[in-house]
């Protein structure tokens, strides 16, 4: 039988984000602009990675971005990682710290992009826990200008008592 390198439940820390998984809703502003999100979490692989799925609009319902991926917590190297991909095609490594507020910060590692729309340098994303559910904080580096707050949007699970039908998304 082959060796197994899976990770034991109490050595893994993925097991740390599990106040992710379930559907989120989420309202946000960006530099420019306000929008909606969706957002998704689930385990997969045995729960050793944990699935992701983002889908933005305007208020108006036009869309504005899409991304999905997985946090995975590579055992040989003892690092947690997100491995994301975006509607325009950007591709994105990125190594995982945990935060003393139980949120996690989330820095590049690598990019891939295609040759068209902005060149990043650098995507850092924060997610930090709230009594709602969680806010999710993006800053961009596309270069000369350095680093800016892109965009920041707070979730809440999308069953919470608050939301007033379809119409609140």
């Amino acid at each position: 039988m082959p060796p197994t390198h899976s990770v034991p439940e109490r050595d893994n820390p993925l097991k740390r984000l599990g106040f992710l998984v379930g559907e989120w809703i989420g309202r946000g502003q960006g530099d420019t602009f306000t929008y909606r999100e969706e957002a998704s979490f689930q385990w997969v692989l045995d729960e050793r990675a944990l699935a992701y799925r983002s889908h933005s609009t305007t208020d108006e319902g036009v869309f504005v971005h899409c991304e999905e991926g997985y946090l995975m917590y590579a055992d040989r190297e003892e690092r947690l990682l997100g491995m994301f991909v975006y509607g325009d095609g950007l591709m994105e490594l990125a190594e995982v710290t945990f935060e003393a507020d139980g949120g996690i910060t989330l820095d590049t590692q690598q990019l891939i992009a295609v040759p068209r729309g902005k060149s990043y340098r650098a995507i850092r994303r924060r997610l930090t826990p709230t009594p709602e559910g969680f806010r999710h904080e993006i800053d961009l580096n596309l270069g000369a200008e350095g680093p800016f707050r892109h965009a920041k949007s707070d979730f809440r699970r999308a069953d919470h008592p608050g939301n007033i039908t379809n119409g609140d998304r």
